[in-house]
């Protein structure tokens, strides 16, 4: 039987951290070349400035230089939450009730609360305006209210595919539940691109299958990992404890690609790490 993973807003406690010099972007919707402005955001992000990370959230929120995408918008969010910022909740209350980050965020304190109702009213809300993260909250709405386990599967592969994230996010936690490592891969390497904090639990699986397995391979390939969450301002302290601990061991083999001796050196800085 599939367990149902609430608390889904506690996934990940991601980091990006430190401090860079600070370019200026020019925000005139009108004039201003998005794709360049994300780069600068990514680039003190990964310094942990969290004016810059809420700025992130707005390009996730609006689609501004990167795909749109309203758990991106949230876990930028929480992220700056993390790093001592204002609670998330403090920054959705900006958005309009009816705005999809804001059902959806609602729609998941909703369904962690077990208040079923209210998760319904915001899923038929999200499917009224062509969002596809309402398939996956009928899918948890299906098993949790409903006891209806084979329609919260149907509900739930329908959402994965037709690109709900949540739905991606939803069955990767639950794959972990039920230690199907499988499929717990395939939808990691699947939700991963397009939620880059994603790829440190994409990392610490192959890290640790890397320790058990004795494969290089394996922990090469979580070693790619941790770099594509930093190069999205995405790392987390435990996944940059243990790319340092690869490189000290490894000084001779990391690469561009892996992360050279001044990206290892920035991490030491930023996560206070010897």
């Amino acid at each position: 039987m599939r367990k149902v993973v609430c608390g889904v807003l506690a996934f990940l406690a991601i980091s990006a951290v430190a401090q860079v010099d600070k370019a200026e972007v020019t925000e005139n919707p009108q004039t201003v070349c998005w794709e360049d402005s994300v780069k600068i955001y990514l680039e003190r992000g990964r310094w942990n400035d969290k004016e810059v990370l809420v700025k992130l959230a707005e390009c996730y929120h609006k689609g501004n230089g990167v795909p749109q995408s309203s758990l991106g918008t949230i876990f930028m969010y929480m992220q700056v939450q993390e790093k001592g910022g204002m609670p998330i909740q403090e920054y959705l209350r900006n958005y309009a009730a009816d705005d999809p980050v804001r059902l959806l965020s609602d729609a998941m304190t909703d369904l962690d609360r077990r208040h079923f109702d209210a998760a319904q009213v915001k899923s038929e809300k999200l499917k009224a305006i062509n969002d596809v993260n309402y398939l996956a909250i009928q899918s948890v709405l299906a098993e949790k209210r409903d006891k209806d386990e084979q329609r919260s599967e149907e509900l739930l592969q329908e959402g994965i595919q037709k690109g709900s994230e949540f739905a991606l996010l939803y069955a990767v936690m639950a794959a972990e539940v039920e230690r199907d490592m499988t499929a717990y891969e395939e939808y990691l390497k699947a939700l991963s691109p397009k939620m880059p904090m994603a790829y440190n639990m994409l990392g610490r699986y192959y890290w640790n299958k890397g320790q058990v397995e004795n494969s290089e391979e394996l922990t090469l390939k979580a070693i790619i990992c941790f770099r594509k969450a930093d190069e999205r301002a995405c790392l987390t302290e435990s996944s940059a404890r243990r790319w340092i601990n690869y490189y000290d061991k490894n000084p001779d083999k990391l690469t561009e690609n892996l992360g050279d001796s001044a990206t290892i050196k920035r991490l030491r800085s930023i996560f206070k790490l010897k």
